[in-house]
């Protein structure tokens, strides 16, 4: 064997060992982060366990969470860690501690998903089913359901309990019985401190015609055909990326559309809103529209997209513009 088939030899060798040790480390990789989610299930489902013990026992206790998530400016979401360190301050005033061991499964809960990378590790407690809301603060036993890890769309039963007993819940259907869910953090946002305004159709007439400023483009009235949430995450946490490319460089941003909860209604934004890009002549605009998740179910999903050729837009008014998948827009150049 003469040195360059001795060379090809021992470059293809090291090329297999190297694929190997790759091979090995993914799927070392693949198995921790599998038992990272493991017990970060099993820390959710033993906090679920405990609260729906404490609820149950507790009239003070129901009567204040029911409190605090109707004052709530997320619309009956509680940051689960707050509301339980009221309680534990208030059981060692009184000469007991029984709380502390579930606020330690929190801490605990809050560390995992630190581990697995979720940029906001904050357990919340909401109460996702409108239905619910009125008779949340009647209910002695409600159910403390535990937000799947599989992706929504595959998820066929959700973990609950009641009393301390578990239960098991249709994912797609949500139960009789006032529901809780406790949860890894989908969205820091807030709803509007106003309500937006509904319509039956969009308008074409803009609210200030003739008014002279630079050439903005930006979304006015916005209608969801599927917000891409089940029952169990109750409103969608619906944003916009904006894309505007100009000349042979672009930009993008981010931003959340707070407040566009509810299926196939039109909603209008102020006018204008943050979504108004500013645009010149060699500019092209392009909005995609996802609803964020946690990374508990999987990641963010894609509502729909469109593609606005600014250029054809009248100056003033509102006209409609086509989309792709389940999101309907119409937008405003000013």
């Amino acid at each position: 064997m003469n040195c360059w088939t001795t060379k090809r030899a021992f470059a293809a060798s090291l090329a297999i060992l190297c694929i190997s040790f790759i091979a090995c480390g993914t799927q070392a990789q693949t198995r921790e982060h599998h038992d990272q989610t493991r017990r970060l299930e099993t820390l959710l489902e033993g906090t679920a366990q405990a609260l729906s013990e404490h609820i149950a026992a507790d009239a003070d206790a129901r009567a204040v969470l029911a409190e605090r998530l109707k004052s709530s400016p997320r619309k009956y979401v509680i940051m689960l860690r707050r509301f339980l360190d009221e309680r534990v301050t208030l059981a060692r005033e009184q000469g007991g501690d029984t709380l502390a061991v579930l606020a330690a499964r929190v801490l605990e809960a809050e560390a995992a998903m630190r581990a697995l990378g979720q940029a906001d590790a904050r357990l919340d407690l909401k109460l996702p089913v409108k239905a619910h809301r009125d008779r949340l603060s009647q209910t002695v036993t409600p159910y403390v359901g535990v937000v799947p890890s599989t992706d929504e769309t595959h998820t066929k039963s959700i973990v609950a309990f009641r009393e301390g007993k578990r239960v098991t819940l249709d994912a797609q259907v949500p139960p009789d019985v006032p529901t809780l869910i406790v949860t890894p953090a989908e969205s820091s946002s807030t709803d509007p401190h106003y309500p937006l305004r509904i319509v039956d159709e969009p308008a074409e007439d803009e609210e200030f015609p003739g008014r002279i400023v630079d050439d903005f483009v930006g979304i006015r009235w916005i209608r969801l055909l599927d917000d891409h949430e089940s029952w169990v995450s109750g409103d969608p946490e619906l944003y916009v990326r904006i894309t505007r490319c100009s000349g042979g460089s672009f930009s993008q941003v981010r931003i959340n559309l707070p407040g566009v909860n509810d299926e196939n209604v039109w909603y209008r934004l102020n006018d204008p809103n943050a979504t108004y890009r500013f645009v010149n002549c060699g500019s092209h605009v392009f909005f995609d529209f996802y609803e964020a998740d946690s990374g508990a179910h999987g990641g963010d999903d894609f509502v729909g997209s469109c593609n606005v050729r600014w250029r054809d837009l009248p100056f003033s008014g509102y006209r409609p513009i086509s989309c792709f998948a389940d999101i309907r827009i119409w937008v405003d150049r000013d």
